[in-house]
């Protein structure tokens, strides 16, 4: 889902279903990686939170711990970005990322972004790619 930002603001909120067949905790933030169609790789920088909605805005309080069992979790985060209208910036073509503890990377090529339908690009970014912790639920931020 596409989150709407400033002018100079774009973002994506992350929802993924987890589930383990040992019981587990994960907590933290995810490796994010955006795939630029000028063919460079973005990598992320960890944030509480940012602009955009999300993320665990109390600085001082310990970040989500979630229980990962064999029953269906589902889990989000966001992802936020400088987009802009410069014909010097890249688009994201793909977005990358691998959840706390796990050994997969999971590749995202399209998004659902409301009253438009599924696309194909995630936006133009022009730097400062950042995540927002892993939290239970479906909203992107604690609480």
């Amino acid at each position: 889902m596409v989150i709407p930002g400033a002018a100079v603001y774009g973002g994506v909120l992350v929802r993924v279903a987890v589930t383990s067949p040992v019981a587990c905790t994960m907590r933290g933030y995810p490796t994010v990686a955006a795939e630029l169609s000028s063919h460079r790789i973005a990598r992320s920088g960890d944030a509480r939170d940012g602009y955009l909605p999300g993320g665990v805005t109390a600085s001082r309080s310990p970040l989500p711990r979630i229980s990962v069992t064999s029953r269906l979790e589902k889990v989000s985060f966001t992802v936020q970005w400088v987009g802009g209208n410069g014909p010097t910036c890249p688009h994201i073509t793909a977005v990358r990322f691998t959840l706390p503890g796990s050994r997969v990377t999971l590749t995202v090529r399209s998004v659902h972004e409301g009253g438009v339908g599924v696309i194909s690009w995630f936006g133009v970014y022009c730097g400062h790619l950042q995540v927002r912790p892993v939290v239970s639920g479906l909203s992107g931020a604690a609480g």
